[in-house]
């Protein structure tokens, strides 16, 4: 059994390791792509002074989807964060339950996804990776710690997973996007003031969704009710509410 157990484990690590390989490889990739793009620029300043010229007198109504840079970096980002909250949820699980589970893992997955999609294209690969590693780690506290305070009914842990995970990222974007930190933020940046208006936006998201929340469980309790009874939870919703059985023991 123990064997196993080891097996499983460096087969495990073997993975990790291989999707951080990945990463620096996407991430040197970038960084060629980026340059070339630089040289390219300085070679055609004529070229792009008229397609401003041409931009002013007929300004396009939406900006163009591209397989460039900024896309190559989202796509980085993404697969960076996504590993950094895989390992950043396992560790914490490790050191507080003593143990880590493939749920865990699955679930850290998703934090790092859900952290790093309103920064995906404005930081750079570091920023993605802290940005992970803060996701992973502040929600396995999100289905833990606040989950018990809130007393929340949450068999899923949506909000301690999306909710914390999308907080976490948000004001986060704030801050990597500054320059000196890897982002893509202009030469007069500030991080106060754009943490300021992402948390501006994250409230009033919150009130948004809370409001919606309570219309939108007022009229199910209405109409359908939000849970069923005792005695249906018992033997089973697929019998129930189905009418069938879905496990043959």
């Amino acid at each position: 059994m123990k064997i196993r157990l080891i097996d499983g484990l460096k087969a495990r690590v073997r993975v990790w390791c291989a999707a951080v390989l990945c990463g620096l490889m996407a991430a040197a990739a970038v960084s060629c792509v980026v340059a070339q793009e630089n040289a390219a620029a300085q070679l055609t300043n004529e070229a792009v002074a008229a397609a401003a010229v041409e931009e002013a007198a007929f300004p396009a109504t939406e900006p163009p989807l591209e397989a460039n840079a900024t896309a190559a970096l989202a796509f980085l980002n993404t697969l960076l964060a996504s590993a950094a909250a895989i390992l950043a949820w396992g560790v914490t699980e490790k050191l507080t339950k003593r143990s880590f589970s493939a749920l865990g893992v699955a679930s850290g997955a998703v934090a790092g996804l859900v952290g790093i999609t309103p920064a995906a294209g404005s930081v750079g690969p570091f920023g993605a990776i802290a940005i992970g590693v803060a996701a992973g780690v502040i929600c396995v506290w999100g289905v833990t710690g606040l989950k018990r305070m809130l007393g929340a009914d949450d068999s899923l842990d949506v909000f301690g997973v999306h909710g914390i995970g999308g907080i976490v990222g948000a004001l986060l974007t704030g801050v990597f996007t500054a320059p000196n930190l890897g982002g893509t933020g202009g030469e007069d940046f500030s991080i106060a003031s754009q943490v300021g208006i992402q948390a501006i936006g994250v409230g009033l998201t919150i009130v948004w969704i809370g409001v919606v929340s309570v219309i939108a469980f007022l009229v199910a309790r209405l109409v359908f009710g939000l849970r069923v009874s005792e005695d249906a939870e018992r033997e089973g919703l697929d019998i129930t509410s189905h009418g069938e059985s879905a496990y043959e023991v």
